[in-house]
C-alpha cells in the first residue's frame, strides 16, 4: 500500500486531465447505453406499427448516440495517453535520479540488469496500468451498473438471469488471475536474469574471449531466455484459456435470453424489441466487451 501511495503521487500533476478522462469516459457509457433502449423503440414502436417516422427519428438518434460515443472515446483516450505518459515520464525521472544518489556499496550490490527492467519494462507497465486505469478498468463497473439498470428496466426475469451468471464471471476472473500473478512475477524475475546475463557478457567480453568462454556464455544466455520464453508461454496459455470460457458464458447467457425471451414473447408478456435490447445489452457487458478484447 505503500508503494502504491507513492505511485500515486505521480498522478497529482495530471489529474486534471484524468478527471476530463472519467467523465468523457461516462459519456461513452452512456451513449453506448443508449442504444439498446433506441433499438428496442424501433422494433416495438417502429417496425412493429409499420410506422416509419419512429424508425426514421429513431435511426438518426442512434446514429448521433455512436458519434457522440466515438467522439467521447477519441477524447478519452487523448487524455488518458497524456496522463500515462505524463506519468511514466515523470517516474523514469525519478528512477534516474533516485540511482544517481546511491552509494558505491548500493550500486556494487544491486544488479544492472534489474536497473535497467525497472527503468523500462516495470515503468512501462505502470504506464499501461495508468492508461487501462482511466479506459477499460473505470469503465467495466460502469457497464455492469448501467447494463444492469437497463436489463431490470427492460425486463426484470431476463435481468435474473444476468445476475445468476455474474457470479460464475466473477469467480472464473477471479481463478484466472490468482493463477495468473505468480506467472507474472515470475516473467519479471526472468527478465531480470536475462538482462544480468546480457549485461555481464557486454562488459565482459574481452574476459570471455581471452578464457575461450563464448560457448558456456551461450549457452547461459540461452537458458535465460527460455526460461523467459516458457514463462511467457504459460501466462498466454492461461489467456488463451480465459478469453473462450469467457464467450462460451456470455453466449449461454445470450441463449437463455433468447430460450425465456421467446417463451414470453409466444404469450404475449414479451416483445421483440424488449428480447433484442436484451440480447444487445447482455452481449455488452464488461465480461464481453472489456475482457475479450472488444473496448474501442
Amino acid at each position: 500500500m505503500k508503494s502504491l501511495r507513492r505511485m500515486i503521487g505521480f498522478f497529482t500533476p495530471y489529474k486534471t486531465h484524468a478527471i476530463l478522462a472519467l467523465i468523457l469516459l461516462v459519456g461513452v457509457v452512456v451513449a453506448d447505453l443508449a442504444i439498446p433502449r433506441l433499438t428496442q423503440r424501433v422494433i416495438d414502436e417502429g417496425v412493429a406499427r409499420q410506422d416509419m417516422g419512429v424508425i426514421v427519428t429513431t435511426s438518426l438518434l442512434m446514429l448521433g448516440a455512436a458519434l457522440l460515443s466515438a467522439l467521447f472515446a477519441i477524447g478519452n483516450t487523448l487524455f488518458s495517453v497524456r496522463v500515462a505518459m505524463g506519468v511514466s515520464a515523470d517516474l523514469r525521472s525519478a528512477l534516474v535520479r533516485k540511482v544517481q544518489s546511491f552509494s558505491f556499496g548500493n550500486l556494487d550490490r544491486i544488479q544492472t540488469g534489474q536497473l535497467l527492467v525497472r527503468a523500462t519494462s516495470d515503468v512501462n507497465m505502470v504506464q499501461l496500468i495508468a492508461q487501462m486505469s482511466l479506459r477499460l478498468l473505470t469503465r467495466a463497473p460502469l457497464w455492469m451498473i448501467g447494463s444492469m439498470v437497463m436489463l431490470f428496466t427492460t425486463s426484470t426475469q431476463l435481468s435474473l438471469l444476468m445476475l445468476a451468471l455474474l457470479p460464475v464471471i466473477g469467480c472464473i476472473i477471479g481463478f484466472f488471475l490468482t493463477r495468473a500473478r505468480p506467472h507474472f512475477l515470475s516473467v519479471q524475475k526472468k527478465l531480470d536474469w536475462l538482462n544480468q546475463v546480457l549485461q555481464e557478457n557486454l562488459a565482459g567480453v574481452r574476459v570471455v574471449k581471452a578464457f575461450v568462454r563464448v560457448d558456456h556464455e551461450n549457452a547461459r544466455f540461452d537458458r535465460a531466455n527460455s526460461d523467459l520464453m516458457a514463462e511467457n508461454i504459460g501466462v498466454m496459455q492461461l489467456i488463451a484459456v480465459l478469453i473462450p470460457t469467457m464467450l462460451l458464458l456470455v453466449n449461454l447467457a445470450v441463449v437463455g435470453v433468447v430460450w425465456f425471451g421467446g417463451n414470453l414473447a409466444v404469450t404475449g408478456d414479451f416483445k421483440v424489441g424488449q428480447i433484442m435490447a436484451s440480447i444487445n445489452v447482455t452481449v455488452a457487458q464488461p465480461g464481453a466487451r472489456c475482457f475479450l478484447g472488444r473496448e474501442n
